[in-house]
């Protein structure tokens, strides 16, 4: 049996946060954790869509937060 490629939008997420990361333009995939380990990201895109859903406030200000850092 045939082995199935990933959706194209997993490609697209994970392309983004390669290029979000410093000297890991057109970089493997299986570099992700070393690129979240060096961005220091502790939300994930899944804690992000569940406090989005609980508290849209919170969502605002946490996004205000990364604006003023980045």
């Amino acid at each position: 049996m045939t082995r199935v490629p990933r959706g194209y939008i997993a490609w697209r997420r994970q392309t983004k946060m390669r290029s979000f990361a410093s000297n890991f333009r057109g970089a493997h995939l299986r570099l992700n954790r070393m690129i979240t380990q060096q961005k220091k990201l502790i939300l994930n895109r899944k804690m992000i869509a569940q406090v989005a859903v609980s508290n849209p406030n919170n969502l605002y200000t946490i996004s205000n937060k990364i604006k003023i850092i980045n």
